[in-house]
């Protein structure tokens, strides 16, 4: 527990000195974006699709910028020339690049740099919704077997575990069976704490990849106001 305080710690940026008390409770964000708009979502307002973005952003000027330079500057200014002892002064014509390259390297390098950024983008948005429907499976598979743990599997334990100490009181209870009853109790509680954490956990990555609060956007129609629910 004191190593999960300090790890806990360092996560939020906290030194390892005396702080107010870590208060251990299972909270979980939900998360009000159905799957048809959470690629919506996603392209919207994920910091790392942000960043593709502007890198293709970035690919597409510097693509623009080279096919410009294809039609090379005319540069006209003043020129001196010295012919057969006179001295005559007019204007001059530069190009800096030969007409006939029409600078296709650059703009070949630009176009193949611009479809990379693009399919680093599509790769990486088909990423994260492939990622978030997993997140949302285990969130409604963890859901689904706690409320059966609970609403099925409970109700008999408890009934075996009053039939054990009725059993008890009139003195013919095996001390084998009660132990049995008894690790079957515990085992069914750990069942369910351990499929509230999977479910808050998974619940709480789609969370944070819907509703990503660093970042600014409007959302989808299908989008709402995230909420908290402590559970």
């Amino acid at each position: 527990a004191e190593g999960l305080r300090l790890r806990l710690l360092d996560l939020m940026g906290l030194k390892p000195a005396p702080v107010p008390a870590l208060h251990a409770a299972l909270c979980t964000f939900e998360v009000y974006v159905s799957p048809a708009h959470q690629a919506c979502e996603l392209l919207k307002r994920h910091p790392r699709i942000a960043l593709l973005q502007a890198e293709y952003e970035v690919a597409e000027k510097t693509l623009r910028r080279e096919i410009c330079r294809q039609y090379p500057d005319v540069m006209i200014g003043p020129a001196y020339e010295f012919d057969e002892g006179q001295s005559r002064i007019g204007f001059g014509l530069g190009l800096p690049i030969p007409l006939w390259n029409r600078n296709q390297q650059g703009i070949a390098e630009a176009s193949a740099a611009r479809d990379a950024a693009a399919q680093r983008a599509r790769a990486e948005l088909q990423r994260l919704v492939s990622q978030a429907t997993r997140a949302r499976l285990a969130r409604d598979t963890a859901r689904a077997e706690a409320d059966y743990l609970r609403n099925v599997v409970r109700p008999l334990v408890e009934r075996q575990m009053a039939e054990s100490i009725k059993l008890i009181k009139l003195g013919e209870s095996e001390v084998p069976l009660l132990l049995e009853v008894l690790n079957g109790w515990l085992d069914l509680r750990l069942a369910i704490l351990r499929a509230d954490l999977a479910e808050a956990q998974a619940a709480n990555v789609l969370y944070t990849m819907l509703h990503p609060q660093w970042t600014a956007g409007k959302g989808c129609p299908a989008g709402g106001d995230p909420r908290k629910s402590q559970k």
